[in-house]
């Protein structure tokens, strides 16, 4: 009978403290992100009290370090640094094709082909555009479509023209 009058203690004892935390705390994720621990303690609570353990929630710790840390920070940072590096890259080919398809979009361009050059953070330093057009003006309206498309100086970006005058 006493495992019994323990669990209900226990979780009247949670259900007064959630009450307290749902009026303190604001709106917003942090109340179910509360609601959710207190639940998960509620159970926690529940089925040590019929397993007869007793949980003690002071007691709780990290298990000690034994060197493995510094080695597992490693191996992270080292797979976030490839992982980055991979979306830099990713970054400059989609952005190049983007590049490529508004150029395509300028009035009297028939082809493009754009080439980007990012920094490590993925910033633009560079962009050419090579253009078959009809007429010289194409270059100077695929560089303003651009640039103020991205809102880049205009000395970023260099368009070549190649006039084609078979159309």
């Amino acid at each position: 009978m006493s495992v019994l009058a323990d669990m209900v203690r226990n979780i009247v004892a949670l259900m007064l403290i959630a009450a307290l935390l749902e009026l303190i705390l604001p709106e917003g994720v942090t109340v179910k992100f509360v609601r959710w621990a207190i639940g998960l303690m509620m159970a926690a609570s529940i089925i040590s009290s019929l397993s007869g353990m007793d949980l003690d929630w002071n007691s709780l710790s990290l298990p000690e370090d034994n060197g493995q840390a510094a080695q597992y920070i490693a191996e992270g940072t080292e797979l976030a640094s490839g992982l980055e590096s991979e979306a830099v890259e990713q970054y400059q080919l989609e952005l190049a094709r983007q590049m490529e398809s508004m150029a395509q979009l300028a009035e009297g361009v028939q082809a493009a082909q754009a080439s980007v050059q990012l920094d490590e953070s993925g910033l633009l330093l560079s962009a050419k555009i090579h253009i078959s057009a009809e007429d010289d003006a194409a270059a100077e309206r695929v560089q303003q479509l651009l640039s103020g498309f991205y809102l880049l100086d205009s000395s970023v970006i260099e368009v070549v023209a190649e006039v084609n005058t078979d159309v």
